[in-house]
């Protein structure tokens, strides 16, 4: 009689319609789920960490909610982040990529302001000194290029933090640091960095003069500087 009574007990704990979830009576096998979780061959489903993305699947598996993803991998390089939801993203121009690693980016963030520029590839670049930045609006830029001008000269502009300026009568352009190698300390004309007050001359006599196109000259002899010291046709033209 006894013996009957341990068949029954044992019986009980094996029933296949018992509530109880024993990993050891498993009846079948569903796919994995969502690009947010992986199934290795343990049979068991984990969720994908911030900074990695979910891998593997059925051959000709559409995207949806029934995948068979089988691991998770880094996310990869600066230009891809993984906000914890399985799928890698790219990062957009004028954004770079945040979070945790080199390869394991978490999130992207805008640019800033106009001394930095994003070009796409998840980096976030200083602007250099006599370039301004361009693209987007003034918080995601996503190039930088030379500053330009708009007169012969090539000095109107200047550019100092990512915008450009343009220089007034009585003031010349100039390079800045780095630049001030190029003859006369000025820079290439077409990255002017900075403005300057037109001065005079050493020894006096030989004054200078600056119109407006951001260019300093010497006047020459028999003729005197005027007003902001340019001379009377160019203190008269409209720009």
């Amino acid at each position: 009689m006894a013996s009957v009574v341990k068949l029954a007990l044992s019986g009980a704990h094996i029933n296949p319609h018992s509530p109880v979830a024993d990993p050891n009576m498993r009846t079948k096998q569903l796919k994995c789920g969502s690009a947010l979780y992986y199934c290795p061959d343990d049979g068991k489903r984990y969720t994908s960490q911030l900074g990695y993305f979910t891998t593997g699947s059925e051959t000709g598996e559409a995207p949806g909610v029934n995948l068979t993803r089988s691991a998770q991998t880094e996310c990869g390089g600066a230009h891809v982040f993984c906000p914890g939801d399985g799928i890698q993203y790219y990062v957009n121009t004028g954004f770079y990529t945040t979070g945790l690693t080199a390869t394991t980016r978490t999130g992207r963030a805008q640019c800033g302001n106009h001394t930095y520029w994003c070009p796409g590839d998840g980096v976030r670049y200083d602007v250099s000194t006599g370039y301004i930045t361009t693209g987007h609006n003034y918080t995601t830029r996503s190039a930088q290029e030379k500053c330009g001008a708009v007169q012969p000269t090539g000095a109107y502009h200047y550019c100092h933090g990512g915008r450009r300026y343009t220089a007034p009568r009585g003031y010349h352009t100039l390079g800045g640091p780095g630049l001030t190698a190029w003859p006369g300390g000025l820079g290439p004309a077409d990255v002017r960095a900075a403005m300057a007050d037109c001065g005079t001359a050493t020894p006096p006599g030989n004054g200078y003069y600056c119109p407006g196109d951001g260019v300093k000259y010497v006047v020459p002899e028999g003729y005197e500087t005027v007003g902001d010291r340019c001379p009377g046709a160019a203190c008269n033209t409209t720009r």
